[in-house]
């Protein structure tokens, strides 16, 4: 009977770029209104077209960018009226999620 090995778990490239870049768009590094291209960070990322593309897909998919046909991804502009949302829809669930994990 053969043996098969288990591999680690490791994350996809895609997911890896999708985490690396969501984590950009965040910091402000990739700043709102920036473009994004899939040559250029596949080149970034050193490697090929398809994991850049599909993680910018998924991010489009999140909300953390949107595609311009012909050129690439625009890296979502978020208004100070959708930061407050999210801080208040984060603070309705963060704060009863910490209070039962605490006791």
């Amino acid at each position: 009977m053969t043996s098969i090995r288990k591999v680690d778990k490791v994350a996809s490239f895609r997911e890896r770029i999708r985490e690396s870049l969501a984590a950009a768009i965040v910091s402000g590094e990739l700043a709102p209104g920036a473009m994004v291209t899939v040559p250029a960070m596949a080149a970034e990322f050193e490697v090929s077209a398809t994991p850049v593309r599909e993680a910018m897909l998924d991010l489009e998919q999140r909300g953390f960018v949107k595609s311009v046909a012909n050129k690439g991804f625009r890296v979502t502009e978020v208004s100070r009226q959708d930061l407050q949302e999210i801080i208040e829809i984060r603070t309705l669930l963060e704060a009863p999620i910490m209070a039962s994990l605490a006791t």
